[in-house]
């Protein structure tokens, strides 16, 4: 097997994960890999030991034919710059593609959806992203292979250069946008609740996250995200070495396999029931036990220096 579409992995301090990530690219054998792996913190000991470690991996087990380009950064930019940083580097080179995280685990059906996808939407200013996540409750299905969402979800997702050419870094005119009411229009008064002030501490500097960027971006933007009918990854980054994702349970279902040919959806608009069971399932999840996950997670931090900053 050979893949057209170029892929890019970004990795910083997890071995495992990004082996266990390469192990699936080597099924798929890409032809065109790039990957970004950020460098060690400082006051963090063990990062030194552990950026060498991937970067090693990343060296040893890329052994398909392919052309690999590598950007190993010698300081740590950290979960928002790094990543951003990244992905601008992959644009500069490629027009589209796959962008994937070290603890992002892809099923093949992915790749392929992915690529049958970006094909379709390459021109179509309407769509943003193509996600592997879906995030539907269990019992429910879809007709069609794929809907579209007011959400980016983005572990394990593709995109255009023309779309991550919205990409807002400075957040110009988020204040407009939340004064003037648009979140509400866009997702609902109920889940504007939710977002405007997680997206007000981005914009203040208070929390570092690229994605929380992204998503605004899009908003923005007028972009459309495709969800697909099953999951199409794995993340296999939760828990407490984590740096957002802290639960000990991941919320994605088991993955599960694309039916070909694609169905596509008749209608291109935001699948509002979806959407609304995605902002409950947020709002179920208990705020305590992420304030215990938290505190533990600090602790272990200070006497391991694990995970991201």
């Amino acid at each position: 097997m050979s893949y057209s579409v170029p892929i890019l992995l970004i990795a910083f301090n997890r071995p495992d994960h990004t082996s266990r990530v390469l192990d699936a690219l080597r099924l798929l054998q890409p032809q065109a890999l790039f990957v970004a792996a950020d460098g060690p913190r400082q006051g963090h000991p063990t990062d030194a030991i552990r950026c060498a470690a991937v970067r090693r991996i990343i060296s040893e087990q890329i052994d398909w034919p392919c052309r690999i380009h590598t950007r190993f950064s010698p300081v740590n930019l950290g979960c928002r710059k790094g990543i951003e940083q990244a992905i601008d580097w992959f644009f500069t080179e490629v027009d589209e593609g796959v962008i994937l995280e070290d603890d992002v685990l892809p099923s093949q059906d992915f790749f392929w959806y992915c690529e049958e996808l970006l094909e379709r939407y390459r021109f179509d200013q309407r769509v943003g992203s193509i996600s592997g996540n879906c995030f539907m409750p269990k019992g429910v299905s879809l007709r069609e292979s794929y809907c579209f969402s007011a959400y980016s979800h983005s572990w394990g997702w593709a995109t255009w250069r023309r779309a991550w050419s919205c990409y807002d870094k400075g957040m110009a005119n988020w204040v407009v946008f939340r004064d003037q009411g648009w979140l509400d229009l866009i997702v609902g008064k109920q889940a504007a609740v939710h977002w405007r002030p997680l997206i007000d501490q981005v914009h203040q500097g208070i929390v570092e996250a690229w994605d929380l960027i992204w998503l605004y971006s899009c908003w923005k933007s007028g972009f459309l995200t495709c969800i697909p009918s099953v999951e199409l990854v794995e993340n296999i980054g939760f828990g407490i070495e984590a740096t957002h994702t802290i639960d000990e349970e991941t919320p994605l279902r088991p993955i599960g396999a694309l039916v070909r040919p694609l169905v596509h959806p008749l209608v291109m608009q935001p699948r509002r029931d979806f959407d609304a069971y995605l902002m409950s399932a947020h709002n179920q999840r208990s705020w305590l036990k992420r304030l215990v996950l938290k505190f533990k997670k600090a602790r272990r931090l200070l006497r391991h220096g694990l995970g991201r900053a």
